[in-house]
Order: C-alpha cells, then sequence, then structure tokens
C-alpha cells in the first residue's frame, strides 16, 4: 500500500472515529474529497482514461430518461416498480430501459437496485426500482426522515444538470477518447432525437440504426470509417488500448492445458487464428508468451486494416478476410475473437459463427471469445459503457452468460466459460456440440 493511500485511509478512519461524519458537514465535505482522492490514488491512468472516455453515454441515459419520464414514473409508483412495468408506462421497449436503470445504478445512488429474474434472451436483467417518498424537490419526491433521500437528491441534480451537459474537454493526445467522443458521443448526441422519431426501442439493423441517422449514412459503422484513414487508425488504436491495466487473457486463461495440449503439430498445422485482430495485438502477444511452440499464427482482417499495418512480428502470418464469408481455413485449433461479437446482432453473431464452424475439425478445433460476460447483478461500469457506446454504434449489445450461451447452442456450439479475477471480461471456448 502505498504512502498516499495509507494517509487518506487513515484520515478517513479518524473521521469516522471522532462520529463528525453524520452531523458535522465540514466533516462531510473532507470525507467526500479524501474518497475522490482515494480513488484516483488507486486506480491506474490507463483505467482512468479508458473509463472517462465512457461518461458521456451516462448522461445521454439521464437525457433519455427524461424524455421517457422514468424518474417521475419511480417516484409515483407504489412501493417497488420492474422493468416491465416502466417499459408499459413509458412506451419504451424493455430492454432499453434495462440499460439505463442499470447505469444509473452503478454511477450514483440514484435507484436502490435488485434483480428479479434473468430469464429472457432479449433482457440482461430485470431490475426493481426503489421510489423515494415525500413531497417534490425539484418535481421529484424527497423526505429527509426517508433512506432514500440522498438517492433522490442525486437524482434531482442529474436531471436537471443533464439538461445542460457539455463535455468541455477533448482527449486530443489519446486516440482511444478521439474515437470514442467523435464516433459514440457524436452518435449519442442525435439518440434522442432518433427515438423520438423512431420509438424508444434498441436499434437492431446495423444499416439503418443511430449511427446512420447521426452520421446521415446508409452504411454499417465499419464501412463507413474505412473511407477515412483517419477515423480508422483512431479505432485501431482504441482497440490496443481498450483492455486499459486488466491483464491480457493468455496471463489468466490455461492455455497450454486447453489450446496446447492437443495441438497436432504437423507441417504446416494452424494453431491460432485472430479473426478481425486488428494490428495484431493479441496475436503478437500470444507468439511471445508461448514463442517455443510450433504452429502457424493467421492475423485476418478486412485489406483497410491490414494494409494499415506498420509492425508485427515476421512470423504471423497476415491474410485479407471478411468474417461475414466463409472461413477459408480449415481445420485450425483455435479461431480466436476478440470483442467482436458485442459489434453485432444475434442474426449478424450467427451468420459470423455459421461461416466459422463450417470451418471446423470435430473434436479438435475451438472458437475462443474475449468478450464481457455481464454479471446478472453488480456489473462494472466498464461494461455498463460498452454496452451502451455498442448499441449506439453498431446495434450490438454486450451479454449475459445465459445469452452468450443460447447464442453459440444456436449455432451448434457447446460453450464453457472462463472468468477473469475481477470486472466482467472472460473467455468463452466452445467446440462443436
Amino acid at each position: 500500500m502505498s504512502t498516499e493511500v495509507e494517509a487518506i485511509i487513515n484520515r478517513l478512519t479518524l473521521l469516522k472515529g471522532d462520529g463528525e461524519l453524520t452531523e458535522n458537514a465540514t466533516a462531510q465535505t473532507e470525507a467526500l474529497h479524501l474518497s475522490k482522492q482515494l480513488q484516483f490514488a488507486l486506480q491506474k491512468p490507463e483505467d482512468a482514461a479508458l473509463e472517462l472516455s465512457f461518461w458521456p453515454s451516462y448522461a445521454f441515459c439521464a437525457r433519455l430518461a427524461i424524455d421517457l419520464d422514468l424518474f417521475k414514473l419511480i417516484s409515483d409508483g407504489s412501493g417497488t416498480v420492474s422493468s416491465g412495468q416502466l417499459a408499459s408506462a413509458s412506451g419504451g421497449e424493455e430492454l432499453l430501459i434495462s440499460k439505463l436503470v442499470c447505469a444509473f445504478g452503478r454511477i450514483t445512488s440514484l435507484l436502490t437496485i435488485r434483480i428479479l429474474s434473468s430469464n429472457t434472451q432479449r433482457t440482461f436483467c430485470h431490475w426493481v426500482c426503489q421510489r423515494s417518498r415525500g413531497k417534490p424537490v425539484g418535481g421529484y419526491s424527497v423526505n429527509k426522515g426517508d433512506g432514500h433521500s440522498t438517492c433522490c437528491r442525486r437524482t434531482c441534480a442529474l436531471v436537471r444538470m443533464s439538461g445542460y451537459y457539455s463535455l468541455q474537454y477533448r482527449l486530443t493526445s489519446c486516440s482511444s477518447g478521439t474515437h470514442s467522443w467523435d464516433q459514440g458521443v457524436g452518435t449519442m448526441a442525435s439518440m434522442p432525437q432518433y427515438f423520438r422519431i423512431n420509438g424508444y426501442r434498441c436499434p437492431t439493423d446495423p444499416l439503418d440504426g443511430s449511427f446512420q441517422y447521426a452520421f446521415q449514412t446508409k452504411q454499417e459503422a465499419f464501412s463507413y470509417w474505412h473511407q477515412f484513414p483517419s477515423i480508422l487508425g483512431n479505432f485501431n488504436t482504441f482497440m490496443q488500448g481498450v483492455r486499459g491495466s486488466r491483464p491480457q487473457w493468455i496471463e489468466w486463461f490455461p492455455v497450454r492445458e486447453r489450446i496446447l495440449a492437443g495441438f497436432e503439430e504437423r507441417q504446416d498445422a494452424v494453431l491460432l487464428i485472430d479473426v478481425a485482430g486488428g494490428r495484431g495485438h493479441d496475436v503478437e502477444a500470444f507468439k511471445h508468451k508461448f514463442s517455443e511452440v510450433k504452429g502457424k499464427l493467421i492475423l485476418q482482417d478486412l485489406p483497410a486494416v491490414i494494409s494499415d499495418i506498420k509492425t508485427l512480428d515476421e512470423d504471423i502470418q497476415r491474410q485479407e478476410y471478411d468474417f461475414f464469408t466463409p472461413q477459408t481455413i480449415q481445420g485450425a485449433r483455435v479461431y480466436f475473437f476478440h470483442f467482436i461479437f458485442h459489434d453485432w446482432s444475434d442474426e449478424a453473431c450467427l451468420k459470423i459463427l455459421s461461416n466459422t464452424v463450417s470451418a471446423m475439425k470435430k473434436g479438435y478445433s475451438k472458437i475462443l471469445l474475449n468478450e464481457f460476460i455481464l454479471p446478472d447483478r453488480g456489473c462494472p461500469l466498464l461494461p455498463i459503457g460498452m454496452d451502451l457506446n455498442m448499441m449506439a454504434m453498431h446495434a450490438g449489445q454486450e451479454r449475459t452468460e445465459n445469452q452468450w450461451r443460447a447464442l453459440l447452442v444456436k449455432a451448434g456450439l457447446e460453450p464453457t466459460f472462463w472468468f477473469s479475477n475481477g470486472g466482467a471480461e472472460g473467455i468463452i471456448e466452445a467446440h462443436l456440440s
């Protein structure tokens, strides 16, 4: 533990021990400041930058909730109100309502949230929102004697703030921040109007969604970006940095037991194909970690991406490939996809899987998906922000374990789920049923 962290914790403990936090406003202000300092001291810079790039997404949630009158519906409800009830009362889709409530519950104490069930493929959670009771403040209820008064004050503050929200900075030196700002926030700025016109439903068509409305294009987002080298470059840099400080999958997944064991080291045998792997950061890390292993390593991506690669280990073969066409390499040991399927609807994912399954060797080949696997409760903030951005730009979504399982089984695959320590990132290992 660093000296700074220890000093902050000691001071917070002292404030608590003195009993000043209950009544003393000055002590409360100091404790709040110290708690923020503690977060800054503990959080790694790369994680802070990544988290910062998604914060405008949460302001969008508040703005959309105003249009749907969700805050009032929650406040006026009797006892508890489910996402289904909110959807019925507001006219919004339950999946969309769930996303908004999930974001609120994670970033603040706006709502007391717990899960009722998670039994439909179209919703990753079913929420219950405890209302605050009391007389109106700023149009919403507060009772100073009620345990939810702080929640409601924060709700009112966020509602007021969201109407005038403006981000006064831009991460000019960080391509990941630039991509998220220009493409993600650029889309979300138009989404309230998009939803008013098209109904409050999550977009599902990658050719006719909120991104197309914002940028006035009929192209899917990736095709659109490929027209502009600077945008494509920012995206590929974003994908290199999207892991933040989280360890690479090869650091915690049992590669030797699950991949290398049983690999047929015959001439020209393909060990791993990194499908749509961008500049090759994942397959290159694999090569350096297991440099003693024989077997071909191949990086596949669209021509514009492959031609943009400046440096890559010479032992890694580059190949132009579109995963919406049949996989050209038969019988590889591993077909690896990192943050690919969250970009696409279930229908599109099944097409990608079908093209891969047709190339797999039963009892030998595996598909590995490096994706977020959303927990049923207590979802970390980063996957929530990613989920909102996938919806906005690609008509895609992050998925729960049940949603992943249903998708893969439908494609003729049997999945096994592996989780890293902390967060919601994991590896989904799938073989032919």
